[in-house]
């Protein structure tokens, strides 16, 4: 990417560097979106090295009288011992205000991704739940028989929250605690099955005398398996490493086969 290729000279000085893994990763994008991850170095703070490759960035797109940045759509945000703060950058002014403006207490969307600034889950949560509560509604509010409505179940709603299981990084246990009892009540509500039934009903397969229909916590594992293998197997080496010492890490936390 050339935009990369321009920013290499600030690499060495500027660029965020694992200390576990002892990886090195300044920029990231895809299209026309793009994070920029810098750390200290020497007396340079994380800080002064972001709003240094930014305004070297700046220069780049005047330079090419093509493209423009767009710094109301910029946002900054820093981690100082494992607390969000915000870092002040002072790059782009529009109108007696500087940006990117500080990310606050509010969550940024990047590559399809909620975060907060202390790069939590609680918002992806809040959509997963949302999305599902929806989803339910949208499905639920038709005239279709309630067989029809497990179908769509399968073949809609599952599907639509594959990527948000994908993406994102919660526990199983809160699709085991908080998504999970919304399907149940769901299904045996459209599959006319008793409170006290078994709800297994609709997950076995056709062989055992089930319905076949996707579960919401096996999926979710099986979408965090397919981000795993796509991770070990980039193209990117630096995302191969972040991926294998992660693993490292993992097995060293707690000897078990977690899904983290």
């Amino acid at each position: 990417n050339p935009n990369f290729q321009h920013l290499h000279p600030l690499e060495a000085a500027c660029t965020y560097v694992f200390r576990k893994e002892k990886t090195a990763v300044m920029q990231t994008g895809y299209a026309d979106d793009l994070t920029i991850t810098t750390g200290r170095h020497g007396e340079y703070s994380a800080t002064y090295n972001n709003e240094r490759v930014l305004k070297k960035f700046q220069v780049w797109l005047e330079w090419t009288r093509t493209m423009k940045a767009k710094p109301k759509k910029c946002i900054a945000s820093g981690l100082r011992a494992g607390k969000p703060f915000d870092p002040e950058l002072r790059v782009w002014e529009q109108n007696g205000q500087w940006f990117p403006k500080g990310l606050g207490s509010s969550h940024f969307k990047h590559l399809g991704k909620d975060l907060l600034a202390d790069l939590s889950e609680g918002q992806a949560k809040k959509k997963a739940i949302e999305e599902l509560s929806k989803l339910v509604g949208l499905v639920d509010g038709t005239l279709l028989r309630g067989i029809d409505k497990l179908w769509l179940w399968a073949a809609f709603v599952v599907q639509k929250l594959s990527w948000i299981f994908l993406i994102h990084d919660f526990p199983p246990s809160f699709v085991e605690s908080t998504l999970q009892p919304i399907e149940r009540k769901t299904l045996k509500k459209w599959g006319g099955l008793p409170k006290s039934g078994d709800p297994s009903i609709f997950f076995r397969s056709r062989e055992h005398f089930g319905m076949n229909i996707p579960e919401l916590c096996v999926q979710h594992k099986k979408q965090r398996l397919i981000r795993r293998h796509q991770l070990a197997n980039s193209k990117d080496s630096r995302v191969r490493e972040i991926h294998r010492e992660f693993s490292k890490l993992q097995h060293k936390r707690d000897h078990t086969n977690t899904w983290d």
